[in-house]
């Protein structure tokens, strides 16, 4: 059930996540830049599920890390969870999907202001 309320609600709870720029030293993950999700999210909504799935590791992986920096970065982290937990449902992974849902719930916690569900 949990799953199924951050499917639904989730990307409105991160809805007002500000674009921040900035550039990677030598040797550390990129961030996670709103452009990144939002592409993401296009390739999925348009049925592409194949490009954001071949994405999905290095995106985790900069996600994560960025996450560390603030509500900002955890927001974009969450928002790209939901879009893994989603991904994972149309490709039959249920496991997976229930995962990265539990993981974007704990990501996000008090950071995306009163829950929707």
């Amino acid at each position: 059930m949990k799953r199924r309320a951050v499917l639904s609600a989730g990307v409105g709870a991160c809805a007002a996540v500000a674009v921040s720029g900035g550039r990677a030293w030598a040797g550390e993950t990129p961030a996670l830049r709103a452009e990144d999700v939002a592409a993401a999210r296009r390739m999925f909504t348009h049925g592409r599920y194949d490009q954001p799935q071949q994405r999905m590791p290095a995106l985790l992986t900069a996600a994560h890390g960025s996450a560390m920096t603030g509500s900002t970065a955890a927001g974009r982290e969450g928002q790209l969870l939901v879009l893994a937990s989603q991904l994972a449902v149309k490709q039959g992974r249920i496991d997976a999907a229930a995962t990265h849902a539990d993981t974007a719930v704990a990501t996000l916690g008090d950071r995306a202001g009163p829950r929707c569900w």
